[in-house]
């Protein structure tokens, strides 16, 4: 049972201005199935901002809808009419979220992230709590997490732009996201729209080029792998857009999970300016269960062999396209078995 009385302990508000505020959250919550809407997404970010990582637990919480009017750069109005609205849907909202065991075996589990919102008619602001299941993916979290600003995310126009923009964070360190199309669809809880991949690739993925680059501290871009005419994955490069830093513990890449340490990273540049770590985008690529069949010198093999066979047939390409195409190879080798 949760420790608070709603009757005496205050609804928190923000402790730090906006130039500071960072959103924190879980690896696992950043890919997660969720169908918030963009309004959504940025009360829920808010609310986020507001929580200590290395809190126990979590108290009732204030966020001022004049605050989200002006953080998202909006003229309307009309959220002031909408509190019930938006209340009611997010304390409806479900995160649904799958992850992986040692032994490959896939997990489900399904929350609701609130178990309670207020909105009073009148005062301007709603007062919401996370649900203490929430807690092993926003509250002390010590690696496999992600860090992005809150100013950013609050100016992006599009609730899939949102979605993208924090898959990419969760794989800045690495300057780059492999995903399949069904899997980023799933993500973005957009399954069923736009089943011509032309218009999921101008509506959503450029679209979200668009406004990341435009708006945030990174930029994109971006190759689609095909299998025959049908497109079957998408290779995302990352770029930082600023040399400022969260003056917080950096992102671990996920990998550092497995049996396998990062360790000395196997890296290409251009210039000097974008390295990839082609080690760790190759663990990002296989399961646990395959990892822990593997040795390191395996590993390593496996990407020279890559590097080798990407630098024969894409000689002249840039290091981003090199360094997708190397570990494409590699993981696909690994893959197959001894």
């Amino acid at each position: 049972m949760a420790s608070y009385t709603d009757s005496v302990t205050p609804a928190r508000a923000p402790a730090m201005s906006s130039e500071t505020q960072r959103v924190v959250k879980h690896n696992d919550l950043v890919k997660a199935r969720s169908n918030l809407s963009k309004i959504e997404h940025r009360v829920i970010a808010m609310l986020i901002a507001q929580l200590d990582r290395e809190d126990e637990s979590f108290d009732l919480q204030r966020i001022h809808i004049q605050d989200i009017i002006a953080k998202s750069g909006s003229s309307s109005q009309d959220l002031y009419s909408r509190g019930k609205e938006i209340c009611q849907r997010l304390l409806n909202q479900q995160i649904h979220i799958q992850t992986e065991e040692e032994d490959g075996q896939r997990v489900y589990e399904g929350y609701n992230a609130l178990d309670k919102i207020r909105y009073a008619e009148g005062d301007g602001y709603i007062e919401a709590r996370f649900n203490d299941s929430m807690k092993p993916f926003l509250l002390e979290l010590k690696r496999r997490f992600t860090i992005y600003q809150l100013e950013a995310f609050m100016q992006l126009g599009s609730r899939y732009s949102m979605r993208i923009y924090e898959l990419l964070k969760m794989r800045e360190d690495l300057r780059w996201l492999r995903m399949g199309v069904e899997r980023i669809r799933t993500v973005l809880s957009c399954e069923d729209k736009y089943s011509r991949f032309g218009d999921f690739r101008r509506r959503v993925i450029e679209r979200a080029q668009s406004e990341v680059n435009g708006t945030t501290d990174i930029s994109f871009t971006y190759k689609v792998e095909r299998e025959g005419q049908s497109p079957e994955r998408i290779n995302f490069m990352i770029e930082p857009q600023s040399d400022s830093q969260p003056e917080i513990e950096p992102v671990r890449p996920e990998p550092d999970e497995g049996p396998h340490e990062v360790g000395v990273s196997v890296s290409e540049a251009e210039g000097g300016d974008i390295q990839f770590n082609l080690y760790a985008m190759v663990l990002s690529e296989l399961s646990q269960k395959r990892l822990s069949e593997l040795r390191e010198e395996k590993i390593r093999e496996a990407i020279r062999v890559g590097k080798k066979r990407a630098d024969a047939s894409n000689g002249s390409r840039s290091s981003a396209v090199l360094a997708s195409e190397a570990v494409r190879i590699a993981s696909s080798e690994l893959k197959e078995g001894d």
